[in-house]
């Protein structure tokens, strides 16, 4: 695969991972939402978290607090947490980047299905990005994307076996 092919890939992962949509709880401000968290709500948690990344409910941006507040989902067993957390580490927000806890925490998202985290995995696996490369496992993660309809992952599958 070529060098700009490589480049091309890992951008749009990255892009992927900080430009989905961010939102607050429906119909809750930031004292309720917060309320929630307090009291364990993983949902709220998470919530809480795309306040502090985004700025939203009245608080300052705030990417520490982003970490923190998704961290304490994610160890729940929230894998749209988990989810987020590994992009906080894959682009060194909030804490320092560290491709180690980026994949464990892909890895806890794609082993419950998370449909992008899966891709991801697949695609760090393809590409050796921060992972020794592995096209097994690479097969594995994007064979269980695209078993979920996932196109990109067919697609991704598809230039696999072309190659």
């Amino acid at each position: 695969m070529t060098m700009l092919k490589k480049s091309l890939i890992l951008l749009i992962m990255s892009l992927l991972v900080l430009a989905l949509p961010v939102g607050e709880a429906p119909g809750a401000g930031f004292a309720e939402t917060r309320a929630l968290a307090l009291r364990g709500d993983a949902k709220a948690q998470l919530n809480m978290g795309f306040m502090y990344y985004a700025g939203h409910g009245g608080v300052q941006q705030d990417y520490r607090k982003a970490v923190e507040w998704y961290m304490k989902s994610a160890e729940q067993g929230y894998a749209e947490a988990q989810f987020y957390l590994a992009g906080m580490y894959s682009q060194g927000l909030g804490v320092p980047r560290d491709p180690r806890k980026t994949l464990e925490w892909y890895l806890r998202a794609a082993e419950q299905g998370h449909v992008i985290s899966q891709c991801i995995v697949g695609a760090m696996y393809r590409e050796g990005q921060d992972v020794p490369q592995d096209y097994a496992k690479a097969f594995e993660w994007l064979g269980k994307a695209a078993a979920q309809g996932d196109a990109a992952a067919q697609t991704s599958l598809g230039l696999m076996y072309d190659n």
